[in-house]
């Protein structure tokens, strides 16, 4: 679940229709999750035990979805700051433009 949150923040300001950033999603996830099982059977089982890590992974994305989230707030307040209506904080021609940000 903690995967998912963090590629689904990631995924949210990108201009891709719908069901193409659900399957990246998927996709994604499914890899990251995979790769971080794998990680830990063969390395991160003889450094560190499990208890450990059941604390500092949900701890670390919690700390990496704070960041995300106060970087999009950050550029919300800083565009009605300098005059943009809310409406028009992300407008469609800059999102076509330049992609994910």
């Amino acid at each position: 679940m903690i995967v998912i949150g963090v590629v689904a923040l990631l995924l949210l300001n990108c201009s891709m229709p719908a069901f193409v950033k659900f399957f990246v999603l998927a996709c994604v996830s499914f890899i990251i999750s995979n790769l971080l099982v794998f990680a830990y059977r063969k390395t991160l089982r003889k450094i560190f035990p499990m208890k450990v890590l059941t604390l500092a992974i949900p701890f670390a994305a919690l700390l990496l979805t704070l960041a995300i989230y106060t970087a999009q707030a950050n550029s919300i307040i800083n565009a009605l700051v300098n005059g943009k209506s809310s409406n028009n904080i992300h407008s469609s021609q800059g999102r076509a433009s330049h992609g994910c940000y």
